[in-house]
């Protein structure tokens, strides 16, 4: 299986989904997966998506990868990776962030990705 691997052209800012050459976020991000970013992977890589994709798509990708990198009791950190809230009691006393956490999976799943 190939990874795909977007690399910008021109990069001239901070923002990899920009509609403005990575200058600023990108506004309307439905257009942005119909339109540019399948124009800018055929681009990079000759090849055409195979079918159409979503946000949702990429979050369930990243829910999944770090489920495989976490393995069991994963599904907390994953939980705050997505932004999906807590409705248990603890969670109304216990207003610690986890971004350390986060971070450290995150960045172990991109240097997996990388190798």
């Amino acid at each position: 299986m190939a990874i795909l691997k977007y690399v910008p052209k021109g990069r001239n800012g901070e923002y990899i989904f920009s509609s403005t050459e990575e200058d600023k976020p990108i506004r309307g991000i439905g257009k942005f997966y119909r339109t540019r970013l399948p124009r800018e992977i055929i681009a990079c890589n000759g090849l055409a998506l195979s079918s159409p994709f979503t946000a949702h798509d990429l979050r369930r990708t990243v829910a999944t990868r770090l489920g495989e990198s976490l393995g069991v009791g994963g599904e907390q950190l994953i939980k705050k990776v997505l932004g999906h809230s807590d409705g248990g009691v603890t969670a109304i006393y216990n207003r610690y962030g986890y971004v350390k956490e986060m971070r450290a999976g995150l960045e172990a799943w991109a240097k997996e990705l990388n190798t």
